[in-house]
Formats: structure tokens, C-alpha cells, sequence
């Protein structure tokens, strides 16, 4: 299955022309970048890179990934995350899974050929909803800053569940509203729904973290651990202007732009927060 997603579209464009520098560049990440320095960020192409692999980095430590862990990464895109997987662990077994067969496609044909002797890293077309795994057989489950495109995040959540092992950690990014500021953010969004929907999509209606909370609690999934990052990540809307080119060959540079000044916009006015949550399987 193949889906739109303005953003992915202009990368597999660029791929389809024979344009491999600018996702090469980035280490196949389709996500924010993690600033350590955030007064004077490096937001060149390879501050970004380095930026994306550390917003990897940090989904790693939460998920608490070992020697002999079997992982799942569910919308592993191009597969970024499983790469850095791959050179810095060992013994361990990696699904990748994607709805969109066009990156699944790219990713076995990039990612697979580099697998270390210790690993075994495979890929699969598959709906975060409907995870076509048995009960019981990940030992860690997470999801780089895509479970606003899934169809349900209670559904996810649910799976995530189910294939997780006893113990078994499920780590997931999202922007996630702050219910005191939902009113102001409500009356901004008409101003930039259709830039936004234009270059990114139509995500599902946003999640607080309550909500997460209390999701999590209902199917079996405390959550364990918590980290806002929303200022070591606000130095992405910057960085975003190297995909300029790439959105404008689309006709969408303008709207893209405005697409990234909103999220820039209620991030700084703290209306939206972009957090990562981990979650244990208790039983």
C-alpha cells in the first residue's frame, strides 16, 4: 500500500531522479532533529544529521535496547533509526515496518546490504493498527515522530501491547497540545490548516499527555518515563530550509514554509510540546 504524505512524496521524487545527496546526507531520517546546544545550534545539513541521529539516540536509552533484544520499529520510513541500530548493537533482531511499500522498498534496498554478521534486520509492509506479528514477540516496540499518521492511536497502542513481551518497552515522539492553550491554538490553526494539510498531510486530532496517560493505563501500558524536548528540537524548523528546493520542485515551497512557521509558532508559545513517552508492559 502506498500513501500521500507531501513531504515523503518530494523525497521518493528526488530518489525516482536519481537525487540520493540530500537524504544520504540526513542518514535517511524523515524526522525533527535533538540539539544538546540550543543557543548557538549547528543547523547546516550536517548539524541536522548529527541532530536526527541524536533525536535516535534518545528513543534508544528510553527503550532501555540491549544485546538480544528482538526489535520492532514501527513507520521506520527510510530506515535511519535501524541503521544506527545496526553499528551500534550487536545480536540483536530488528523489523522494520511501514505502511508505504515505497520505503520499505528503499529501505531493503539501502539498509539490508549493511547488516552486521551479529544481526539480522528485516522489513515489512505493514499498518501500525494492524501489526500482522505474534502476541508476545518484541522485547521493545517504538515510533519515531509518526504515530500522528496512523489511523488510531488507541489501536496502536493496543498492538503495541499485544507484541510486546512481559516487561517489554514501547517508546513513541509525538507534538502533543497543552489543554490550557488548546483555545488560542484553535483560533491560530484556520490560518495555516491548508499549508500545513498541503505539505504534511492530515494528521490525526492531537493527543495531551493525560490523554497519553490515561491511553496507556487502559490497555495494560503504564507510562515509565517521560522527556519534553521541545526546545533541543525547535532548531529544526531552521534547519527544515534545506528541503526548500525539494518542496518547491513540488510547487509547495511557500506553503511548506508556512507549514513550518506554525509548528515554530505554538511550540514557542508553548501550545503544542513535542515529547517522548515510554511505556512498560506490566502483564
Amino acid at each position: 500500500m502506498n500513501i500521500s504524505l507531501p513531504y515523503v512524496d518530494g523525497t521518493i521524487s528526488e530518489l525516482e531522479a536519481g537525487n540520493r545527496d540530500l537524504i544520504d546526507k540526513h542518514g535517511q531520517h524523515m524526522h525533527w532533529g535533538y540539539w544538546r546546544d540550543t543557543k548557538d545550534p549547528d543547523t547546516s545539513i550536517d548539524g541536522y544529521k548529527a541532530a536526527a541521529d541524536e533525536m535516535v539516540f534518545q528513543h534508544f536509552d528510553m527503550a532501555r535496547i540491549r544485546p538480544g533484544h528482538k526489535i520492532l520499529e514501527v513507520g521506520c520510513g527510510f530506515g535511519g533509526a535501524i541503521i544506527l541500530l545496526n553499528e551500534h548493537y550487536e545480536n540483536i533482531d530488528v523489523t522494520g515496518s511501514n505502511i508505504d511499500s515505497r520505503q520499505i522498498e528503499w529501505a531493503r534496498k539501502t539498509v539490508a546490504p549493511q547488516v552486521r554478521p551479529s544481526n539480522r534486520i528485516a522489513f515489512d509492509v505493514a499498518d501500525a493498527c494492524a501489526l500482522p506479528y505474534p502476541d508476545a514477540s518484541f522485547d521493545t516496540v517504538y515510533a519515531i515522530e509518526c504515530i500522528f499518521h496512523f489511523s488510531s492511536r488507541k489501536k496502536f497502542l493496543e498492538e503495541a501491547h499485544r507484541v510486546l513481551r512481559p516487561g517489554g518497552i514501547l517508546v513513541v515522539s509525538d507534538l502533543v497540545v497543552r489543554v490550557s492553550t488548546l483555545g488560542l491554538m484553535m483560533a491560530i490553526e484556520p490560518w495555516y490548516r491548508q499549508d500545513f494539510r498541503r505539505s504534511y498531510g492530515e494528521p490525526n486530532p492531537p493527543f495531551s499527555e493525560a490523554l497519553y496517560r490515561l491511553a496507556g493505563r487502559l490497555v495494560g501500558l503504564p507510562m515509565v518515563d517521560l522527556r519534553d524536548v521541545t526546545s533541543n528540537t525547535l532548531p529544526t524548523c531552521k534547519a527544515l530550509r534545506h528541503w526548500n528546493g525539494r518542496m518547491e520542485r513540488l510547487g509547495l515551497g511557500a506553503a511548506f514554509e508556512r507549514a513550518n512557521r506554525y509548528l515554530e509558532l505554538t511550540a514557542r508559545m508553548r501550545m503544542v510540546r513535542y515529547q517522548l513517552y515510554a511505556f512498560e508492559k506490566r502483564r
